[in-house]
Formats: C-alpha cells, sequence, structure tokens
C-alpha cells in the first residue's frame, strides 16, 4: 500500500511544480519611467501625420492606460484611420500593424476605417510560409500576431517558416540560413510567443531565450541597427514569454532623458521611445491594450484640465501566454518532465516485476505452561 500512495504524491509535486512554472512572472517594468515616456508621447502626438508612426506612438501611449491621455489618443486615432487605406495599400505588413492597432483599441480589425484588416493579412501569406512585401521575422511577427490578436488560427506553414529560421545556436536570422541577430530573434520570439500550443514553437522559444540571455551585454542591453530600439523589444518579447528582465528595463531608464523620451544618437526619438514605452509598461505588440497594463496601477485619478476620462474597456485577450514563471527555472522544465516519465515508469512497470526477498519464516514462541 505504501508504494501506491508514493506514485501520486511524486506525481502531484512535480505537476504543482510544473503549473507554479507556467504562471505569469511577476510585473518588471518601470511604471514611472513608463509614465514619462508617455507624456513625452503626448507631447509630440500633435506633430505626428505619418500613419505607421502614429501607429507606433498610439500603441505607445496604450501601453502605460493613463486615461488622461485621451484626447491625445483620440487625435492619432483619427489621424490613422485617415490615412488607412493608403498605408494598408503598402503591403500585408502595413495592414498587420494597423490590425494590431485595432485590437488594442478594442475594436475589429476585419472592419477598421472599413478595412478587412485581417483578410488583407491572411492574403499575404505566401505559399512557402513566409509573409509579406519583405519577408523576415519581423514581417513574419506582425502577421502572426495580428492573427492571433483576431482569434484567428495561424496557418502552420507560417509557424513553420519562423521555425526554420533559428540556427543551430538558437537565435534566429532575418532569412534562413542567415547568421543570427538581436532584432530578428526578438521578432521570432514574439511570433513563437503566439502558438505556445505547439511543441517545435516552445522548443524553438526556449533555444531563442537562451541564445538571447548569451547575447545580453553588462549593461542590460542588446546590440542592433538602434540599440534601444532592439533592446525593447527583446525585453519585451521575453518578458512577455515569463522571462523577466529588469537588466534591461534598467537599461531603458537609463537612456531616458528629462523630457521622457529615449534617445537616439543623442536626441529623443519618437519611435525609440514608442517602443521602449512597451518595454518599460511591461507589455508587447501581442499585449498592448486600452486597458491599464502590468505596470502601472490604472489610470491617473488625477485628470489633466480638458482631459476626457473615460472607463478603461477589457483587455484584449492576450495570445503570449507566459511559458515560465522566473529567469532560471524554465531551463529546469525539461529534467523535471524526464524525471517524471522516469518515476512513472519505473513505479508502474519495473517496480511490480522486481522478485520481492522472502521473509524469513517466523519462529513461533515457545508454549507458555500455568505454574502451580
Amino acid at each position: 500500500m505504501r508504494r501506491m500512495t508514493r506514485l501520486p504524491a511524486a506525481l502531484l509535486a512535480c505537476l504543482v511544480m510544473l503549473l507554479g512554472w507556467t504562471l505569469p512572472a511577476h510585473a518588471v517594468g518601470n511604471a514611472e519611467a513608463a509614465r514619462k515616456s508617455a507624456s513625452y508621447l503626448a507631447s509630440q502626438s500633435a506633430t505626428v501625420t505619418e500613419v505607421g508612426l502614429a501607429a507606433d506612438v498610439l500603441l505607445g501611449l496604450l501601453a502605460t492606460g493613463d486615461a488622461t491621455m485621451t484626447t491625445q489618443t483620440s487625435a492619432l486615432t483619427s489621424t490613422v484611420k485617415g490615412g488607412a487605406q493608403a498605408y494598408a495599400a503598402k503591403g500585408p505588413e502595413a495592414a498587420a500593424k494597423l490590425a494590431i492597432l485595432a485590437s488594442a483599441l478594442g475594436e475589429d480589425p476585419r472592419n477598421f476605417a472599413g478595412l478587412d484588416l485581417v483578410g488583407s493579412v491572411k492574403a499575404g501569406l505566401r505559399p512557402d510560409g513566409s509573409f509579406g512585401s519583405v519577408p523576415g521575422a519581423g514581417a513574419s511577427a506582425l502577421g502572426m500576431i495580428a492573427l492571433a490578436r483576431a482569434n484567428e488560427q495561424v496557418p502552420t506553414s507560417m509557424l513553420r517558416y519562423v521555425v526554420r529560421l533559428a540556427g543551430s545556436d538558437g537565435g534566429f536570422g532575418s532569412a534562413p540560413a542567415a547568421s543570427a541577430d538581436a532584432e530578428s530573434t526578438a521578432w521570432a520570439l514574439l511570433a513563437l510567443g503566439t502558438q505556445t500550443d505547439s511543441i517545435s514553437a516552445r522548443a524553438a522559444l526556449l533555444n531563442g531565450a537562451a541564445w538571447a540571455s548569451a547575447q545580453q551585454h553588462a549593461d542590460g542591453s542588446w546590440r542592433g541597427g538602434s540599440t534601444i530600439r532592439t533592446t525593447a523589444l527583446m525585453a519585451s518579447a521575453l518578458q512577455a514569454a515569463g522571462l523577466a528582465q529588469p537588466r534591461a528595463v534598467s537599461y531603458l531608464a537609463s537612456q531616458q532623458l528629462a523630457d521622457g523620451s529615449l534617445a537616439e544618437q543623442g536626441k529623443g526619438d519618437l519611435t525609440a521611445t514608442a517602443v521602449g514605452a512597451l518595454a518599460l509598461a511591461d507589455t508587447s505588440y501581442a499585449g498592448v491594450s486600452s486597458a491599464p497594463t502590468n505596470a502601472t496601477s490604472g489610470p491617473s485619478t488625477t485628470a489633466s484640465p480638458g482631459a476626457i476620462v473615460t472607463a478603461a474597456p477589457e483587455p484584449a485577450p492576450n495570445p503570449m501566454r507566459p511559458l515560465v514563471g522566473d529567469s532560471w527555472l524554465w531551463i529546469l522544465q525539461p529534467v523535471v518532465l524526464l524525471g517524471l516519465l522516469a518515476a512513472t515508469g519505473y513505479y508502474l512497470f519495473i517496480r511490480p516485476t522486481r522478485k520481492k526477498k522472502p521473509k524469513p519464516d517466523a519462529v513461533p514462541d515457545p508454549p507458555t505452561t500455568n505454574t502451580p
């Protein structure tokens, strides 16, 4: 009976550990730095006329969930919708970005500014699984996130294409067989994070995360075409997967100027600040919405003069289900799984077949006699 009770206890202990590791990580964003970034974006919003940049700035504002910036977000939304048709015509990647924005705003990407953006994304899929007018990890990530946020099935060919971008070292390149780089890897991790029900996606994501950890510099950054944007993109991708990035967040906050902007070549940059706001607010393209984020305790209770404060809508579903709960525990997951399988096999198949050592015959107690 004791042998039969040990197995359920062992299995239960392992399952509890595994379930604990799949819980979301604690918020690691920097709320103050995120608010400062949003304030800078809001101060510059009136100067933004290009649709793609307006979408980026709007996503950065939404990341903080500050309802006092409704005036700026409304103006940017009008700018995006006014030029959406011409912008989406540039290519499937543009349509995918607008679809992500529509989902973040709580609107239907199948009818955003009169456009069926989901249909445009589906039409951008190539026979080999690549996506967009300029295929690569970035384009595929935008397409897969757009579909996942719209609750659409991501084609298996899209996932296979992204997995094929991985090299033997776990990092991802801009094209199959290309050398790994941080920016492509960050985009690939965002794409793979939408498909964590797939074994190949989970394996590729974990290998990519290990590569990213090895490539991170001592100051918390990753180098790329733009160190700020690459670091912010990688940090948001890893945080979305449940891997806390306090060093990367600290690096981004250290690069913030007095006006709240993130600097490129010594001066504030709108795009860098918009992407950085996502990481500072502990969110990503896959999870940002008009609801308050983890990095903030909620909308500011003190509205600025003339601001229109509205109740935050329900948050959009986040397809980036965290894989793990801490930055080092994911390494032990396969070890525990193998141990769990080994223990199960032993107790179910090997232990019952072992011959029990016969117990020695019991020696009877000597007969007792009654003495007078």
